[in-house]
């Protein structure tokens, strides 16, 4: 009777060690699995600080839907991206004959329109979006955003009267 006892005691030890283990191997890989999001998105960081803007747009792209809960949380980092690829469009732009800057600056304008509505632009920015928007003939959406400009308290959207004269002459 006394062997029987231990005997299913051993089992029960046994089968509790082999419950120890297997938890251990499930609470292992959930950490490695957070290791592995965490270094993706420290890469992630690391493209944006390094200002590889479309890189950082593509690795956000595929991240994104690894991992669809950091959709959201880097909204202005994808702003910044969209200005500064358009930033590097429109100095290209400006290198070509004002007759042919119409499809350049309408590329640079639907990067600034993607920046926009992702963050704020800044006044920078919004120098670049107006002046895009004014040189592909939209006029109207240049006024909208001068105005949309002129409600802000965050920048001084006074620097932006000169292209308020410029519509006013086109017009």
């Amino acid at each position: 009777m006394a062997n029987t006892v231990k005997n299913v005691f051993r089992v029960i030890n046994f089968i509790i060690f082999i419950g120890i283990l297997i938890g251990a191997y499930f609470i292992y890989q959930n950490i490695q699995k957070e290791g592995g999001k965490t270094s993706e998105l420290n890469r992630l960081q690391n493209l944006y600080s390094a200002g590889q803007f479309q890189d950082f747009l593509n690795e956000y792209e595929k991240l994104s839907a690894k991992y669809p809960e950091i959709k959201g949380q880097h909204n202005e980092q994808l702003s910044k991206c969209y200005a500064g690829l358009a930033q590097a469009k429109y100095e290209k732009a400006l290198s070509l004959p004002a007759n042919e800057r119409s499809s350049p600056m309408s590329e640079v304008s639907s990067l600034l329109e993607k920046a926009e509505s992702l963050s704020k632009l800044d006044i920078e920015a919004l120098q670049i979006y107006c002046d895009a928007l004014l040189d592909s003939g939209n006029f109207d959406k240049a006024s909208q955003v001068i105005r949309d400009a002129e409600s802000r308290t965050d920048i001084d959207a006074k620097i932006l009267s000169i292209y308020k004269m410029r519509i006013e002459k086109r017009k």
